[in-house]
């Protein structure tokens, strides 16, 4: 399974033919998705062919073609030639357990699991706690969860967001914070370039309205056309604060870096155990 996140996308197994690649929603737009096998696209007819996708303007026309590989949706729809409806009802019943799936990529997990595979590997999901996705996340790692119980093999690449985590109680500060750090980081500075990416596009689609408003290739109202900017300025704003905002905790990680790399932690105390067994000290009061 193929997310858009870019700490792990491309390492998907392109070129093993034995393996599926499910993709979803418009993640062939930035270039990355070799091929595929199975596509999702789990929104309604409202959104999936809506003209103001900022991800990408003509989705409902690439949905039209035909593409040779099913894509998994909320209805079959006439005009969508490999659209084919989604076992909902079968993979709550079965899989699931109750109607909860948050995002696509929950979807996705119970069909694998329902279809009977053995392993599934995940690139490009993050689902960080800094990103729109972090709402979604639980439910990703509910659906893992289901999945490593059935028996079934769940990869995640060495940088995945997901089930990312401290052992509480057993590791100290000093012990893989930094490099949790590090991570963190990282994993920004990509969010960093995409979401520039994405403000690019925005302001290309902005510029290419205000043309067509100058030179009179109107496709309605002038008005029609003129609010339709407006709400692409507005958007473009949202995108500019949210850009600003990913700065902001790239300099904060930043700064907790340089100030773990300036503690004495050779100060710190060591483990307060005497031995190893289960007992802990005998001297100890017991609460």
């Amino acid at each position: 399974m193929v997310g858009f996140a870019q700490t792990s996308r491309d390492q998907a197994p392109w070129d093993d033919p034995d393996t599926e690649i499910w993709c979803l929603n418009e993640t062939y737009v930035p270039g990355f998705i070799k091929r595929s096998t199975r596509w999702f696209q789990m929104h309604t007819r409202t959104n999936f062919s809506r003209s103001n996708n900022l991800s990408d303007p003509d989705h409902y026309k690439w949905l039209q073609e035909e593409h040779g590989f099913p894509i998994y949706m909320q209805h079959h729809y006439k005009e969508i030639p490999d659209s084919v409806r989604y076992p909902l009802n079968e993979v709550i019943d079965n899989v699931i357990g109750l109607r909860y799936s948050t995002s696509t990529f929950g979807y996705m997990m119970a069909l694998a699991i329902y279809e009977g595979f053995e392993r599934i590997e995940l690139y490009g999901f993050e689902m960080r706690a800094d990103t729109e996705y972090f709402y979604q996340r639980p439910n990703a790692e509910y659906m893992i969860g289901v999945a490593m119980g059935k028996g079934i093999e769940v990869y995640l690449p060495p940088r995945c967001n997901l089930l990312s985590g401290t052992l509480y109680g057993y590791e100290k500060m000093s012990i893989g914070f930094r490099q949790g750090l590090e991570l963190q980081k990282q994993q920004l500075m990509d969010n960093q370039v995409a979401e520039a990416a994405t403000l690019h596009r925005m302001d290309g689609g902005i510029q290419q309205i205000q043309s067509f408003i100058e030179q009179g290739e109107w496709f309605c109202s002038v008005d029609e056309m003129k609010e339709y900017k407006r709400k692409l300025v507005t958007e473009k704003n949202k995108q500019q604060a949210l850009l600003n905002l990913v700065a902001g905790e790239i300099l904060e990680v930043t700064s907790i870096i340089d100030s773990y790399d300036k503690y004495p932690f050779e100060l710190d105390a060591g483990d307060d155990g005497d031995n190893d067994d289960d007992e802990g000290d005998s001297n100890e009061q017991t609460a």
